[in-house]
């Protein structure tokens, strides 16, 4: 076994990560430890582009009302002011790490429309690379800071308990280049920092990269902190869906710049919606859902981008790879698990209820989401939950541990390797119970199918995390947001 002790373990190679990183390395050592590279993250994926109010005639308020809007009622209206109010100083980050947002013939930075923003307010790097422009970015900052040390490849399996002071380091796997397997331990001096990422590949259809299990989820469930909101699961609207072919994003950005839904009679599907093809995603993907289960085909159409291939790069050249002649054809597309809005209860600066532990990104449930995210209001969550904490310790230092301490701690729970049939399993039971539309029966259906595995499997985290969206979906009979029962009433008006 290996030991490692550093100030702070950031687990997740992610942008939350990543920035917290790069910001409390000013002042403490901090290792990075990742399930897999920075390549391999959801933040490396992303398309859409970052959301902040930086362009004339938009304010932080505006953007707030946006955000109250789409989380249908059930954001933090405090935490989202406090969101958007920081959006522009974490701009002036990325600029000054030099990531390189596209600008306008006036050098004025270029801004997008997206789904449910009342104004173009999404900055974007690389056309639709933004995720691999600001990471790629960050990530070369990191190999030149000293204080950080990075440990790709390692499955985190538990966490390090303190009965007094709390979380206190982690254990895990590391899977050396040659394939071998060696134990690892690192104790945090100062906190742990859960960066992990959703968990989308628990769903049979999902936009997300491998690693997205729900893992920390568990491993903080273990040590005691409070997990909630966990029914709310975001399935984006438009992934490509191709037979043979795992989905791919189709950003919502296309939209915005005037792709239209159509069946195959070439009938706009979004035409009764107030919207139209800008409607909240949760509307969007029950639109395409319910066109889809009475048998059509939904098509991105794209004919109207003159410009397509040069502002979307990236998907031009994945729909060219399955034979889709972009943007003279239309996308064959379909609705994919995306996002969590519930996860590990925290406070915007990734406070959570347990001492030493914080929780950043898609993995902290902090109200600022609601029960749907409003388009490229992630990457911007991870970035400000990230200032927050290092404005956080650095006010607040508070004590060090030390060996003594470190004696004394213990990991309440470690996991399994993750099972590849189980995970299938999962993925089949979730699509289908707690997927885009929902009712009583498929929720218990699939709850009690799930307490079996859970009874049999109790150390696999696909199977936990799972059983812990359906117990949660099953508590909440009424519709709202991404949480839809097709048997309970809704608070948000579909027009169909």
């Amino acid at each position: 076994m290996t030991t490692y002790v550093t100030d702070y373990v950031v687990i997740g190679t992610g942008l939350a990560g990543s920035a917290a990183a790069l910001l409390l390395a000013k002042d403490h050592t901090v290792m990075i430890v990742g399930k897999g590279k920075p390549q391999d993250s959801n933040s490396w994926a992303a398309q859409g582009g970052i959301a902040a109010a930086v362009g004339s005639g938009d304010s932080p308020a505006l953007h707030a009302k946006d955000t109250l809007f789409a989380g249908a009622g059930l954001c933090d209206e405090e935490t989202v002011k406090q969101l958007t109010q920081e959006g522009p100083s974490v701009i002036d980050f990325l600029l000054h790490q030099g990531v390189p947002f596209e600008r306008n013939a006036d050098q004025t930075l270029s801004l997008g429309l997206e789904g449910a923003h009342a104004k173009p307010r999404v900055l974007h790097a690389g056309g639709d690379a933004t995720g691999a422009y600001v990471m790629k970015t960050l990530t070369e900052a990191i190999v030149k800071t000293q204080a950080i040390t990075t440990l790709y490849d390692v499955d985190i399996r538990g966490l390090l308990w303190h009965e007094t002071k709390g979380a206190v380091g982690a254990i895990g796997v590391h899977t050396h280049d040659d394939h071998r397997e060696s134990d690892v331990t690192i104790f945090a001096k100062k906190a742990v920092i859960l960066a992990t990422g959703g968990a989308g590949q628990l769903y049979a259809r999902t936009s997300n990269p491998e690693g997205a299990t729900g893992d920390g989820l568990l491993l903080a469930q273990s040590v005691g902190a409070r997990l909630r909101h966990l029914e709310f699961v975001q399935f984006h609207p438009t992934t490509l869906y191709v037979e043979g072919f795992r989905p791919f994003l189709i950003s919502e950005a296309v939209r915005g710049a005037g792709g239209r839904l159509l069946n195959q009679r070439g009938e706009a599907i979004m035409r009764d919606y107030a919207l139209g093809d800008l409607e909240p995603r949760d509307v969007v993907a029950r639109a395409i859902d319910r066109h889809m289960r009475q048998g059509d085909q939904v098509y991105l159409d794209v004919s109207a981008i003159s410009d397509f291939e040069r502002r979307f790069p990236t998907i031009a050249a994945t729909c060219r790879s399955v034979n889709l002649d972009v943007p003279h054809v239309a996308i064959p597309i379909a609705p994919a698990a995306h996002f969590m809005m519930g996860g590990i209860e925290a406070t915007l600066d990734g406070t959570t209820s347990v001492a030493r532990l914080y929780a950043l990104g898609e993995v902290a449930s902090t109200g600022v989401h609601g029960a749907n995210r409003l388009a490229s209001n992630s990457l911007l969550e991870c970035l400000v939950m990230a200032k927050l904490l290092a404005q956080k310790v650095q006010q607040q230092p508070g004590e060090d541990l030390d060996e003594m301490d470190f004696a004394k701690a213990k990991a309440p729970c470690l996991f399994e390797a993750n099972r590849a049939d189980l995970q299938k399993e999962v993925q089949t039971i979730l699509w289908e119970s707690a997927g885009i539309s929902r009712d009583a029966g498929g929720l218990r259906q699939g709850l009690q199918r799930m307490q079996r595995y859970a009874k049999a499997y109790p150390l696999q985290r696909p199977v936990l995390a799972a059983l812990f969206i359906l117990e949660a979906a099953s508590k909440r009979p009424q519709s709202i947001g991404a949480h839809y029962r097709t048997d309970g009433h809704s608070n948000r008006f579909d027009a169909k």
